[in-house]
C-alpha cells in the first residue's frame, strides 16, 4: 500500500501529544486535545497543591485511534488531578491512568463519556513510600458511561482514603466490571454503583480495620463479590436489583458486619457469606422474590450472628455454624414452599430460631453441643414439617405449629438435662419426639382434632 503525502501529513497533524512535569509547589498543567489517537503524560514529584486537567475528545472513530491519558505523582500533598475523556460514538480501548506513591490529600477524579458506546478503561494506583508513607485522606473518583467499561483503584497502606466508581450514567450502561483491591489500609471507604444489565463489582481488602465497602448494582444479570482477610471492624453492604449473584468472604477477623439485599428479579437470585476464623461477625441477607437461595456459612468463630430473611415464595436458606461459642442464627420466611435449615455442630450456648408463615414450608435443624437452644415457629400454614436434632446436654427444644396437617420429628439423644416443649393447633396434626438419657423433660401441647402425639423415652 502506498501512502501519498498529503495522507503522511494528515496522519502527522491528526497525533498530538504533551508532556509536563512539575518539582514544586502551586504548579497548574491543563492538557486540551480535540482529535483522535492523542495521548498525554504529566509527571510530578515533591508537589504541594498542584492542579493537573487533561481534556480528550471526538466525535467518532474506530478502535485504533484511541485516547490515552496518565498522571504519575510521587511524594505530593493536597493536589488535584482531572481527566477526561469523551467522544460522540466511541473511542474504545481508550485508558485514562493515575498512579501515585507516597501521597497525601489527593483528589483525582477520572470521567470518560459516550453519547454512545464504551469501552474505556480507568485506574487509579495508589502505594506507600518509605520515607513519606502511606496514601491518606485520598479521594478517588471514577465515572464512566456506556458499556463494557472496566475501572480499578489499587490502595497500599494508609488510611481515610474515600473510592467512588460510577459505571453505566447512561441509558446504555451495561457489561460493566469495577475492582478495589486494598491492603493495610484503615477507615477507608469504597462505593461502587452500576446501572445496567450484566455489570461485576470486586472488592478485596487486607490487613487492615474499620473499612467500609458498599455495592449497589441494578438492571439485572449482575455479581458483586467482597474478600475480606484478616480485618477488624469493616462493614460490607451490597444492595442489588434484578437477578443477581452475591458473594462475602471474610476470614482471620473480628467485629465485620455484611449485609446484602436482593430486591426483585424473576427468580435465581443467590448470597453467600462465609465467614471463618472470627469474633463476634455478623452476617445478614435479605430477598424479596420467588425461587432465591441465601446462605451462610460461619466456621471457628466467637459470638457470630447470623441472619436471613426471604419474603417470596420457593426459596431456600441454609445457616451453617461449626466449632464456635455463644453463635446465634435466625432464618424468617413470609411466603409458601420455602425451605429454612440451620445447622450448628460443635457450637456451645448457641441458639438457632426458624418462623415461617404460609403453606408447604419445611424447616429443618440439627444441633451438637451442649447447653443450646432451638426455637421454630411456623403460623397459619397447612402441610409444614418440622426437623429437629439435638445432641448435647441442657438442650432446650421449643416447637409450634398453628394449622393443619402439619408434622413435627424431633430428637434429643446422647445427653441429659434436655427439654422438649411442642405446641400444635389445629386439626390432623402430628408429633414425635425420642430423648435419650437422664434428667429429660418433654412437654407436649395439642389443640383441636384428629391429631396424634409420641414421646420416646430411653
Amino acid at each position: 500500500m502506498k501512502f501519498t503525502r498529503s495522507a503522511v501529513a494528515v496522519a502527522v497533524l491528526t497525533l498530538a501529544s504533551a508532556a509536563a512535569h512539575a518539582d514544586s509547589s502551586g504548579n497548574t498543567d491543563n492538557v486540551n486535545q480535540d482529535g483522535s489517537y492523542n495521548s498525554a503524560s504529566i509527571n510530578q514529584t515533591n508537589t504541594n497543591g498542584d492542579a493537573v486537567a487533561i481534556s480528550q475528545s471526538s466525535w467518532s472513530d474506530g478502535s485504533k485511534y484511541n485516547f490515552k491519558a496518565s498522571v504519575t505523582t510521587k511524594n505530593g500533598t493536597d493536589d488535584q488531578t482531572n481527566i477526561t475523556q469523551s467522544s460522540g460514538w466511541a473511542e474504545p480501548f481508550s485508558s485514562a491512568t493515575v498512579s501515585q506513591n507516597g501521597t497525601s490529600h489527593e483528589t483525582n477524579t477520572i470521567t470518560q463519556s459516550a453519547s454512545l458506546g464504551g469501552d474505556w478503561s480507568a485506574s487509579v494506583t495508589q502505594s506507600a513510600d518509605a520515607s513519606t508513607g502511606n496514601a491518606q485522606y485520598d479521594t478517588n473518583a471514577i465515572n464512566q458511561s456506556g458499556y463494557i467499561n472496566s475501572a480499578s483503584i489499587t490502595q497500599q497502606g494508609g488510611g481515610w482514603n474515600n473510592v467512588t466508581i460510577n459505571q453505566g450514567v447512561s441509558a446504555f450502561g451495561s457489561s460493566n466490571s469495577a475492582t478495589v483491591a486494598q491492603t493495610d489500609t484503615y477507615a477507608n471507604t469504597v462505593g461502587i454503583a452500576q446501572t445496567g444489565s450484566g455489570g461485576t463489582a470486586s472488592v478485596q481488602t487486607t490487613g487492615g480495620g474499620g473499612n467500609g465497602t458498599g455495592i449497589a448494582q441494578t438492571g439485572g444479570a449482575t455479581n458483586a463479590s467482597v474478600v475480606q482477610t484478616a480485618e477488624v471492624g469493616d462493614t460490607v453492604g451490597i444492595t442489588q436489583s434484578g437477578t443477581a449473584t452475591a458473594k462475602v468472604n471474610s476470614s482471620y477477623g473480628a467485629a465485620n458486619a455484611t449485609t446484602i439485599s436482593q430486591q426483585g428479579g424473576v427468580t435465581g437470585n443467590t448470597a453467600s457469606v462465609t465467614q471463618q476464623l472470627a469474633l463476634a461477625n455478623t452476617a445478614g441477607i435479605t430477598q424479596t422474590a420467588d425461587g432465591n437461595s441465601a446462605t451462610v456459612n460461619q466456621t471457628l468463630v466467637y459470638g457470630d450472628h447470623a441472619s436471613i430473611s426471604q419474603t417470596a415464595a420457593s426459596n431456600t436458606a441454609l445457616i451453617t455454624q461449626q466449632f464456635g461459642y455463644g453463635d446465634t442464627a435466625n432464618i424468617s420466611q413470609s411466603a409458601a414452599s420455602n425451605h429454612a435449615s440451620i445447622l450448628q455442630s460443635g457450637a456451645f450456648d448457641s441458639t438457632a430460631s426458624i418462623e415461617q408463615d404460609s403453606v408447604g414450608n419445611s424447616a429443618g435443624v440439627t444441633q451438637s453441643a451442649s447447653a443450646s437452644s432451638v426455637s421454630v415457629l411456623q403460623n397459619g400454614g397447612i402441610g409444614n414439617f418440622v426437623s429437629a436434632s439435638q445432641n448435647g446436654t441442657n438442650d432446650v427444644l421449643s416447637l409450634a405449629q398453628t394449622g393443619d396437617e402439619n408434622s413435627i420429628l424431633a430428637t434429643q439423644v446422647y445427653g441429659s438435662g434436655n427439654d422438649g416443649y411442642v405446641t400444635q393447633n389445629g386439626i390432623g396434626n402430628s408429633v414425635t419426639l425420642a430423648q435419650q438419657g437422664n434428667s429429660n423433660y418433654a412437654n407436649i401441647r395439642q389443640t383441636g382434632s384428629n391429631n396424634t402425639a409420641i414421646v420416646n423415652q430411653h
